[in-house]
Parts: C-alpha cells; structure tokens; sequence
C-alpha cells in the first residue's frame, strides 16, 4: 500500500531513513531546507502495516529518489509516480535502487536518454587533508546567476550563454556553495546536496575550463569539506563518474575512497 505523508509524519520519515543514514542524505537533508512538504512529495510503502520503503519526488529537479526494504517497493513507487504523472527529469541514486527504478519506469514506456555509472566515494574526518588557502567563500544570493552558469557546464544539455530561468535560480542554494573568485569572477565552485546529524553530501564541483589544473577544486572542496566538518558531521560521501580520472586524483589526495555504486540517469 502506498500513502502520501504530511507534515505530521516527519519523524517517522526520518526515523525510517536514518536506518540507512548515508543512502537517504537527499531526503534527510530536505528538511534542513524551507517548506519541505510544499518542495518534495514523500510517500511511504507499507506492507501489513509496516513501513518498507520511502520515496521522495524533488517537485524543484524532477528527481524521484527511492529506498526500499523489499523490492516490491520499487514498482509501487513507480506505479504511483505514473499515476500521478511526476515529471522525471534525473535519477539519481546508490546503484540499488536506481536500477530497481529505472527497471520499473522501463515498463511503462519511460527510459533515459543517458545513464552514468559513478562511484561513491567517502572521508572520514580523521583521514581528511586539507588544501584549502583562505581565499575560498561561500556564495551569496548576489552570486546565483553566475553560480547556474558555471553550473551549467556539468550539462552537455544546457548552453552556458541561453537566458537564465527562475526554475533554475532555485536550484541553486548560495549559502551552501563554497567558491573562489579569479579576476572578478566566479570560476570554481562546491555545494552540498544533503546533509544528516553523522553525514553531508557533496554535490556539484565545478571548475572553468580556463582555470583549470591550478588545483582550485582541492581548493573548494577542503574548504566545503573543513566547514561541515567543524559544524559536527564526521563523513562525506560524493559521487563522480568512473571516467573522470581528474576528478578522481583530486578526491583520492583530501582523502576520500571508493565505498559503493552510484548511478545518474537524465531523461
């Protein structure tokens, strides 16, 4: 059985999601952010009254993120996703559970133009070095528009030079993205995508094409890495493509290891 939750349900959500703290940093770290039951659509799936399953839709990114503890979850979620005609944009997810959903959406005709296989990657904050040098900051409200544009060459989907959309602007969250500024400019930046009691996610890192290769990413991302961690999470988890040996290099120097399977798929 499928129920929507309401706002009356939030400790149960998080009661249940906590279970497996590092899996569930989307849904856990949406209610560190306004209006959650008005951005985020959660239901649960129960099974002889017990709950087995959460699924978050991300009403702002098309994003439908699924924890189960029993596969049946999975095509349940979907079912009521078609049925309610969710528009699927990304998912993205533990290996797990995006296949599960992607398996099921398959079923009603609904299949991703690109899927990205990725790994987990965590630190610890005792195995955490540092590169940050000072001049890295966090963003301000002034800062959004630059902040979708640097963004926006994570996407082969999107022309850095198109107009800038409000629907974008609100997927950007200034005060928690770290940057650094270069000849008055923004030209690398971190943010975070979740964050729990134990746990924070990190989520874009992008450096200007013209800036690269001068180590401002082990640069941004120490900075993002040191601020949480003195705020009380003890790891970070962060996902990159297995292709991105760059990326990878940047992250294996502060620290981190490759704990797990991840998958992106954009419709």
């Amino acid at each position: 059985m499928i129920t929507e939750f309401s706002i009356d349900d939030q400790k149960l959500i998080l009661d249940y999601t906590y279970k497996r703290e590092r899996e569930n940093l989307f849904t856990i770290g949406s209610f560190s952010r306004p209006d959650p039951f008005k951005n985020n659509i959660y239901l649960g799936y129960y099974e002889d009254d017990e709950l087995k399953g959460i699924a978050t839709y991300f009403c702002k990114y098309g994003n439908l993120v699924i924890n189960f503890d029993v596969p049946e979850a999975a095509e349940e979620f979907v079912k009521e996703a078609v049925r309610r005609s969710f528009k699927i944009e990304n998912i993205a997810n533990f290996e797990k559970y995006a296949s599960a959903t992607l398996r099921e959406l398959k079923k009603y005709g609904i299949e991703p133009k690109k899927v990205e296989e990725q790994m987990v990657y965590e630190l610890d904050k005792d195995s955490f070095t540092n590169f940050s040098k000072g001049n890295e900051c966090l963003a301000n409200k002034e800062d959004i528009d630059d902040l979708v544009r640097l963004s926006r060459i994570l996407s082969d989907r999107k022309n850095p030079d198109d107009p800038i959309t409000d629907r974008e602007r609100n997927q950007i969250a200034a005060g928690e993205t770290f940057i650094i500024r270069e000849d008055d400019k923004i030209v690398s930046m971190a943010d975070i995508h979740g964050i729990s009691e134990h746990c924070f996610q990190l989520g874009g890192v992008v450096t200007h094409p013209d800036y690269r290769n001068m180590g401002l990413a082990k640069q941004v991302v120490s900075a993002l890495c040191e601020y949480h961690f003195n705020k009380g999470p003890s790891t970070v988890l962060l996902f990159t493509e297995n292709s991105n040996l760059a990326a990878q290099k940047v992250y294996k120097d502060i620290g981190f290891e490759v704990r797990d399977g991840y998958c992106i798929a954009n419709f």
